[in-house]
């Protein structure tokens, strides 16, 4: 990054923008503009004009914030700038011990994050319009999906707990509720199987990944919207850290002798769908299903086992997916031994 003389740390919030610009390590401005096209245009090229940082010598770094920061990505697209987006987490931890918190502190705090780490730059790829939309469905999906579940929840507590006369009102109120959630639910499914089967590449891949066992159709969408098409992730056990299920060792010295055990720092909705899988290929019988049992039989916790079938369906999804292959079930019942009379 020899080129790189400037290092633009942005925080972002619903309206606003702070923005903080270092010459390699020192403070020259910091700026809060409104969170809007023309502010950020404005910025840029205020900036170039009167510190020189352009798109040539300048880097931006911003927290992950969902649609909060579509005007300002949008605008250095445009520019083509270098900037990537980075957890809030990753940037928290990485500063060490910190005290004090406001905008325009955090947006210093992440100038410096994308200076000292300027090493580990990765350019932002914007994702392609399909996975867009199929990122935006899978959130409304899993909105309907909570809000049916809590209705649910009411009716199942005023049965138990209220007079019938009181629970069949509340039940009569939220019939055609859930009634209209469940089809929402259901025609949201099919407009994202609408969305990949119109585009050539998704549908491959959406092949692949519905051919391995218990990798059902949301788990395939949830795969190909988190790792970007497979871009995002280059090996399986960094998609297993992404995910929390790969484990790591938990000793230090001679004091301190842990078992081994997987991160609490997750993407928990990808670890709950993993789960989920891991769960139903251990109650299907096959393979993982053999393989659970014999792992109980020797002494592993139940656990520890569907952990590892986790780890197992992770690989088998990048295998495929690397070698473009659908996939290949090779698992024959076990012979049964006949007793000798």
């Amino acid at each position: 990054m020899a080129s790189i003389r400037f290092y633009v740390g942005i925080d972002i919030s619903k309206e606003t923008l702070d923005i903080t610009i270092l010459n390699e390590s020192v403070l020259i401005e910091h700026e809060k503009i409104s969170n809007t096209v023309k502010e950020i245009a404005g910025w840029l090229k205020n900036a170039a004009s009167k510190h020189g940082a352009k798109r040539s010598n300048t880097l931006f770094c911003m927290e992950s914030m969902g649609l909060y920061g579509a005007y300002l990505q949008k605008q250095l697209i445009r520019i083509k700038a270098k900037f990537w987006i980075e957890s809030p987490l990753q940037i928290k931890r990485s500063l060490g011990l910190q005290r004090g918190k406001n905008d325009k502190v955090d947006s210093l705090r992440i100038a410096q994050y994308c200076y000292v780490n300027r090493h580990n730059f990765t350019q932002y790829e914007k994702p392609r319009s399909e996975i867009e939309q199929l990122r935006l469905l899978t959130g409304l999906r899993n909105r309907i999906i909570s809000s049916h579940n809590k209705l649910s929840v009411s009716i199942k507590e005023s049965k138990n707990y209220l007079k019938k006369n009181n629970a069949q009102t509340i039940t009569a109120f939220c019939k055609n509720s859930l009634t209209s959630l469940k089809q929402d639910k259901i025609t949201i499914e099919n407009t994202m199987l609408e969305v990949i089967k119109s585009d050539e590449r998704l549908n491959k891949l959406y092949k692949i990944l519905t051919s391995i066992q218990c990798v059902g159709k949301i788990t395939a969408i949830q795969l190909l919207v988190v790792t970007n098409e497979f871009k995002k992730f280059d090996s399986p056990r960094k998609f297993a850290c992404y995910c929390g299920v790969a484990p790591f060792e938990h000793t230090s010295g001679t004091s301190t002798k842990g078992k081994t055990r997987v991160s609490r720092l997750a993407n928990i909705k990808m670890k709950t769908t993993l789960h989920l899988s891991a769960i139903v290929a251990v109650k299907c019988k096959g393979e993982l299903h053999d393989y659970f049992k014999r792992k109980v039989a020797e002494g592993k916790s139940k656990m520890s086992v569907i952990n590892a079938i986790r780890n197992k369906l992770i690989h088998r999804i990048f295998a495929c997916i690397r070698e473009e292959r659908l996939y290949q079930k090779t698992w024959k019942p076990a012979a049964v031994k006949k007793e000798a009379f």
